[in-house]
């Protein structure tokens, strides 16, 4: 819970006061860290009229990167926006101009969060969000370097009626394709399903699915391999 959510608890009794612009996180300023430009060629690359953020994703939690997130569009329809963000961790960190703003009753208790969070550093981090060719967001998945050099940032979700299953993905530079695995499994009815699998390039970083197999409660995790341009498997950095 970042420190946006964590005032916004200590106001439920306080109405009136959560959308105060002093506790507006402020918009940062700097680009993205080399670490997080060096991994992802898409966050390198000029940006152009595509990739105008639509407003909501401004409000992503985490603080954007405005002038760094990147519009992909993928060739099974839709496409994905990445957003950098400046700060995911569980830090409580308003200023004192924010606290100061909140009604005197709360203001102890932020206070109390904002110290005990000290020690917790800034992480960097990603949000990927998922659309469909209809302009439908489909959720989103969200995690630092960590969990994308770990091969674990992908999204799945239902498509064509819940009939299929769309798997989004983001790959770090090297990563020319990847295999995308779902496990059998027997369906919410009970049903046998057996395993689908697919090899799919990436392009800008990421990478789209659709695998014939119904999307619902009993679907697994997709099984993602990194490939390189040789069909290598590519090994994530644990």
């Amino acid at each position: 819970m970042r420190w946006v959510l964590a005032i916004a608890m200590v106001l439920l009794l306080a109405p009136g006061v959560a959308d105060a612009h002093p506790c507006d996180p402020p918009v940062p300023k700097q680009a993205p860290s080399a670490q997080l430009l060096g991994t992802l060629c898409v966050l390198r690359a000029p940006s152009g009229p595509d990739d105008l953020p639509p407003k909501d994703l401004l409000d992503t939690d985490g603080r954007p990167y405005a002038t760094a997130m990147r519009w992909v569009p993928l060739a099974i329809g839709g496409g994905v926006w990445i957003v950098p963000l400046y700060d995911i961790s569980d830090r409580v960190a308003p200023s004192e101009a924010c606290i100061r703003s909140l009604p005197r009753r709360v203001r102890r208790e932020v206070r109390r969060l904002k110290r005990a969070s000290r020690g917790i550093p800034r992480l960097e981090g990603l949000s990927l969000f998922p659309y469909d060719a209809e302009g439908e967001s489909h959720g989103q998945a969200t995690g630092g370097l960590g969990a994308l050099a770990e091969g674990a940032f992908v999204h799945a979700d239902g498509t064509d009626g819940a009939r299929a299953t769309r798997v989004v993905g983001l790959a770090p530079d090297g990563v020319a394709s990847v295999r995308v695995t779902i496990a059998a499994r027997r369906d919410e009815r009970r049903r046998p399903r057996a395993r689908v699998r697919a090899t799919v390039p990436v392009a800008e970083n990421v990478f789209g699915v659709d695998l014939r197999t119904p999307f619902d409660f009993t679907t697994p995790e997709p099984e993602v391999v990194w490939l390189d341009a040789s069909g290598a498997v590519v090994r994530p950095k644990s």
